[in-house]
């Protein structure tokens, strides 16, 4: 196992147990709708998405992450009906 690969399982850890083992998705089924935009033209990858149940657990995964020099990359949800006006406008005919 390398350097990257020891502090990465690391880093699952805590945030495993910082936010529970439900709250930390790691299979690619479960993460993919976090994984693109709100309009679904771009998509990345993740070694994990963190769905933090309160305000003292968003603090406890930005400073374990912050802490290993993790990059974290926030996502709210969005209402579709909020947002399909505009989503629609962008998209070509």
């Amino acid at each position: 196992m390398t350097l990257i690969n020891e502090v990465l399982s690391e880093v699952l850890n805590r945030l495993v147990q910082a936010v529970g083992e439900a709250r930390v998705l790691q299979a690619a089924a479960d993460m993919t709708p976090y994984l693109s935009d709100w309009h679904g033209d771009e998509t990345g990858t993740a070694i994990a998405v963190v769905r933090p149940g309160s305000t003292s657990e968003v603090q406890s995964v930005l400073a374990i992450c912050h802490e290993a020099r993790v990059a974290v990359i926030p996502k709210a949800e969005i209402q579709d009906w909020y947002w399909e006006p505009c989503r629609q406008s962008r998209r070509p005919r």
